[in-house]
Formats: C-alpha cells, sequence, structure tokens
C-alpha cells in the first residue's frame, strides 16, 4: 500500500516555491513507483498480490491553495486500474 503524504505550503499557486512541488510529486508519486517497482517481483513470483496507491478527495475537488497536493493525489487516482 502506497500511503505516503506531504501537503506542502499552503500559499496560492503563483507563489508555490518549485522546490517544494517537487517535494510533494516525490513524496506521493515517485515513493509510489519505487514502492511498486520493489514489490513487483515478490509478486510476479507467487502469480499474486496487490498494490494499493491511496488518493484524496482533493484529486476531485480541490483546496485552491494546496495545488502540488491536489496534483499529486490525482495522478495516484488516475492510476487506478
Amino acid at each position: 500500500m502506497n500511503n505516503a503524504g506531504h501537503y506542502g505550503p499552503v500559499v496560492p499557486v503563483e507563489e508555490y516555491p518549485l522546490e517544494e512541488f517537487e517535494k510533494v510529486i516525490n513524496v506521493h508519486l515517485r515513493a509510489a513507483f519505487l514502492l511498486s517497482k520493489l514489490a513487483l517481483p515478490g509478486m510476479y513470483s507467487r502469480k499474486s498480490g496487490v498494490i494499493l496507491n491511496i488518493s484524496s478527495l482533493s484529486a476531485k475537488s480541490a483546496f485552491g491553495w494546496g495545488s502540488a497536493y491536489a496534483a499529486a493525489k490525482a495522478a495516484c487516482w488516475g492510476s487506478r486500474a
């Protein structure tokens, strides 16, 4: 289960620091990718398993000053199969 989360600064998007945006994206998306990559070999060998990526209501109805969090959660939402 990929359930890591980091909200980042609560500021308008035009004031959001790129470095902070990258941190939020890394926690939500890069970590989910890397952890999934580590889990897959065992799942393949067992021929079973589930990867669960946790999203948020922010993926569908974002708070205006949480742009990075909303973008990351929307990407997790979009990755569901």
